[in-house]
């Protein structure tokens, strides 16, 4: 038995049979990312249009770098230098309603700096060298307003230009640290992970291709709400809605009110309307039933549904609507929805990987190993699996 279908046992339908998976292929293998021996891959990205994918890479030889891949046949297109001496995440900033990849850049970010290049590649084009005193903890870039929002440990959200000037912050509880940030797809709302609790600010009256401080006063009055007063747990940003964790308190249940809402088990909360949030707003749904505390969730593309894995890794979708559960699995250390169709991709504890149906979990196609770590095309139709940190293939597959 392959070690993919020992970890999937548990799927909730039943028992896995592997005879009619055998006949079965609904992904093909396209090739491999180009790399050099022993080149170590870090975490990959995938353009907005499906048609590139950048990523850090270290070597013995090279060092630290990156590269820019054609996602139609693995070839690479460009190397980035100057890099930052660790294999952080690279992520692209192509301004909306731009055809094609015309103005399009990468960027990637540490504590203390942020750098750009363009797709040719070589060294940076922005080199932004934050104050002194300030520690970021995600760079997003906006393509509605072609921005950079930065959010740290403390203080407000700066605002930069794609120049790296600085144009205006948003302000926030300066006394908290902020951490990832989401916007929605129609670039109207920001949602911000902060300690605690989560900011939602309505982006509307930020104007368009700021490129000075004249954009300061509309940034600074951008209305915002504060709410749940509850750990972040995904958001969807389709439907502008979002998941949050209740603090797990048995003892002190009798004392929940205003913006304190505990819970005796692991629960998780559905939000909408998240402008008008406060300490009597009633969440949506309540998904509850977990076996231990949750550590990672995500919304599908379309919003409806979500999926949950806990400390056990326990793996289970639900129907964001209803709150029902339409799959479980057990022994999956990471898993992401397809967009575009109704299943899954998982990974388990050794760095194998399958496509499930999320209708029933169904196991459709395992896929090689190693692959601890997949990216996917915005569209669905392609896929990279890949061990991010570790030399070994990044393999390219396409939807039949």
């Amino acid at each position: 038995m392959r070690p993919i279908f020992a970890a999937l046992l548990a799927v909730a339908s039943g028992a896995i049979s592997p005879a009619p998976i055998a006949a079965q292929t609904y992904w093909q293998p396209l090739g491999q990312l180009e790399t050099a021996p022993g080149e170590h891959i870090g975490p990959l990205t995938v353009s907005p249009g499906g048609d590139l994918v950048v990523g850090s890479l270290w070597s013995p030889e090279g060092g630290f770098r990156a590269r820019v891949w054609s996602l139609r046949d693995g070839l690479a297109m460009a190397t980035l230098d100057g890099v930052f001496p660790s294999l952080l995440p690279i992520r692209f900033a192509q301004p909306a309603n731009t055809p094609g990849l015309i103005s399009a850049q990468v960027y990637a970010h540490s504590r203390r700096h942020l750098r750009s290049w363009t797709l040719s590649g070589a060294a940076p084009v922005l080199e932004l060298a934050f104050e002194e005193d300030f520690l970021a903890d995600d760079v997003l870039y906006d393509p509605f307003r072609q921005t950079f929002i930065v959010a740290g440990t403390f203080g407000p959200l700066w605002v930069y230009g794609q120049s790296g000037a600085q144009i205006a912050t948003i302000e926030t509880d300066a006394m908290r640290p902020h951490g990832a940030m989401t916007l929605s797809q129609d670039g109207s709302e920001l949602v911000v992970d902060s300690s605690g609790f989560t900011l939602t600010y309505q982006m509307s009256g930020a104007p368009h291709h700021c490129t000075d401080g004249s954009c300061a006063e509309a940034y600074a009055q951008l209305p915002g709400s504060y709410g749940p007063y509850e750990a972040l747990l995904a958001v969807d940003p389709l439907r502008q809605r979002l998941a949050s964790l209740p603090p797990i308190d048995a003892e002190r249940l009798h004392l929940g009110g205003g913006n304190f809402h505990p819970v005796a088990t692991p629960t998780v909360r559905l939000w909408e309307a998240l402008e008008g949030w406060n300490s009597d707003t009633a969440p949506m749904l309540t998904l509850e039933g977990f076996a231990a505390p949750l550590r990672h969730g995500a919304f599908s593309a379309d919003g409806a549904r979500l999926l949950t894995l806990d400390e056990s890794n326990n793996l289970a979708v639900w129907n964001a609507e209803t709150g029902a559960q339409t799959m479980t699995a057990q022994g999956i250390i990471a898993a992401q929805f397809i967009p575009g169709g109704k299943t899954i991709v998982v990974h388990t504890a050794d760095a194998s990987s399958a496509i499930l149906d999320i209708s029933g979990g169904d196991l459709l196609q395992p896929l090689p190993p190693p692959s601890e770590n997949t990216v996917i095309a915005p569209d669905g139709q392609t896929l990279i699996t890949y061990s991010a940190g570790r030399a070994g293939p990044a393999r390219v597959w396409r939807r039949r």
